[in-house]
């Protein structure tokens, strides 16, 4: 007799019947296959006690590798999380080449990069707790724009330390955002005349491409760098909005 193990010929399936039915060879027949299915798979077979299939659990997550043991006792967590160097596989998809080198970019090159970074950024700090997609849509396009942005670069050269090489980067890109008598660089309402009769606001495009061209140029030469601004620009973005609502 196995304990742990019940024969019912009643709900057993018909070749199980048949084997039994054999006389002493059909015997050891079906001896032979409960001794592989237990080999196969013993837990679902001589575990019955509580503290033995607490032993066996035990056992079990000792052999886990350390994401599946984390999945396991934290079942409720994402079990898709990458790991610490999938991490920075993953962050090096969204970079260039590594054959790139910064310092020989053209600086519109810099300001395309830093443009999407930037905007990305910008889409996350606000898409939540969630709001229509056109009140979303009309708060990240007025951050994200030249006028913003030209704001912005003015309060960093005044409150945020900035080096000598991204003084020269910010210089690089905002001669690259000016224009010619011929030809007008950024969005039309730019060069328009302002109401009181001054001159253009060309400028804040010259600033907006200076501002992400060093951005850009940050993403993709020392993260830890690119980090600090974001962090400074998210307190500026925040002292805005207790400004607001305390208003």
């Amino acid at each position: 007799m196995m304990s742990g193990i019940t024969m019912d010929d009643t709900n057993a399936p018909t070749s199980s019947k048949r084997i039994r039915r054999g006389g002493r060879k059909g015997n050891i027949t079906m001896m032979a296959v409960i001794l592989a299915t237990l080999s196969s798979n013993t837990s679902s077979f001589l575990v019955t006690s509580p503290s033995a299939i607490q032993a066996n659990r035990h056992h079990q997550m000792t052999c886990m590798t350390p994401s599946k043991l984390h999945a396991t006792i934290n079942p409720n967590e994402n079990e898709s999380s990458l790991s610490e160097g999938e991490d920075e596989e993953f962050l090096s998809l969204f970079q260039p080449s590594a054959k790139c080198n910064a310092d020989q970019m053209n600086p519109t090159s810099l300001a395309y990069i830093g443009d999407v970074v930037f905007e990305l950024f910008i889409r996350n700090y606000f898409v939540w707790p969630n709001r229509s997609m056109a009140r979303l849509q009309h708060t990240v396009v007025a951050i994200v724009r030249a006028e913003y942005q030209s704001k912005l670069l003015h309060k960093m050269t005044t409150s945020f330390s900035l080096t000598p090489k991204e003084l020269t980067i910010l210089k690089r890109g905002r001669n690259a955002g000016g224009g010619s008598s011929t030809r007008k660089r950024g969005p039309k309402r730019l060069h328009s005349k302002k109401s009181d009769g001054g001159s253009s606001d060309a400028s804040i495009y010259q600033d907006s491409t200076a501002f992400e061209a060093l951005i850009g140029y940050t993403y993709i030469t020392d993260k830890k760098r690119c980090m600090d601004m974001f962090c400074w620009i998210k307190t500026q973005l925040e002292e805005e909005e207790n400004d607001g609502n305390n208003q």
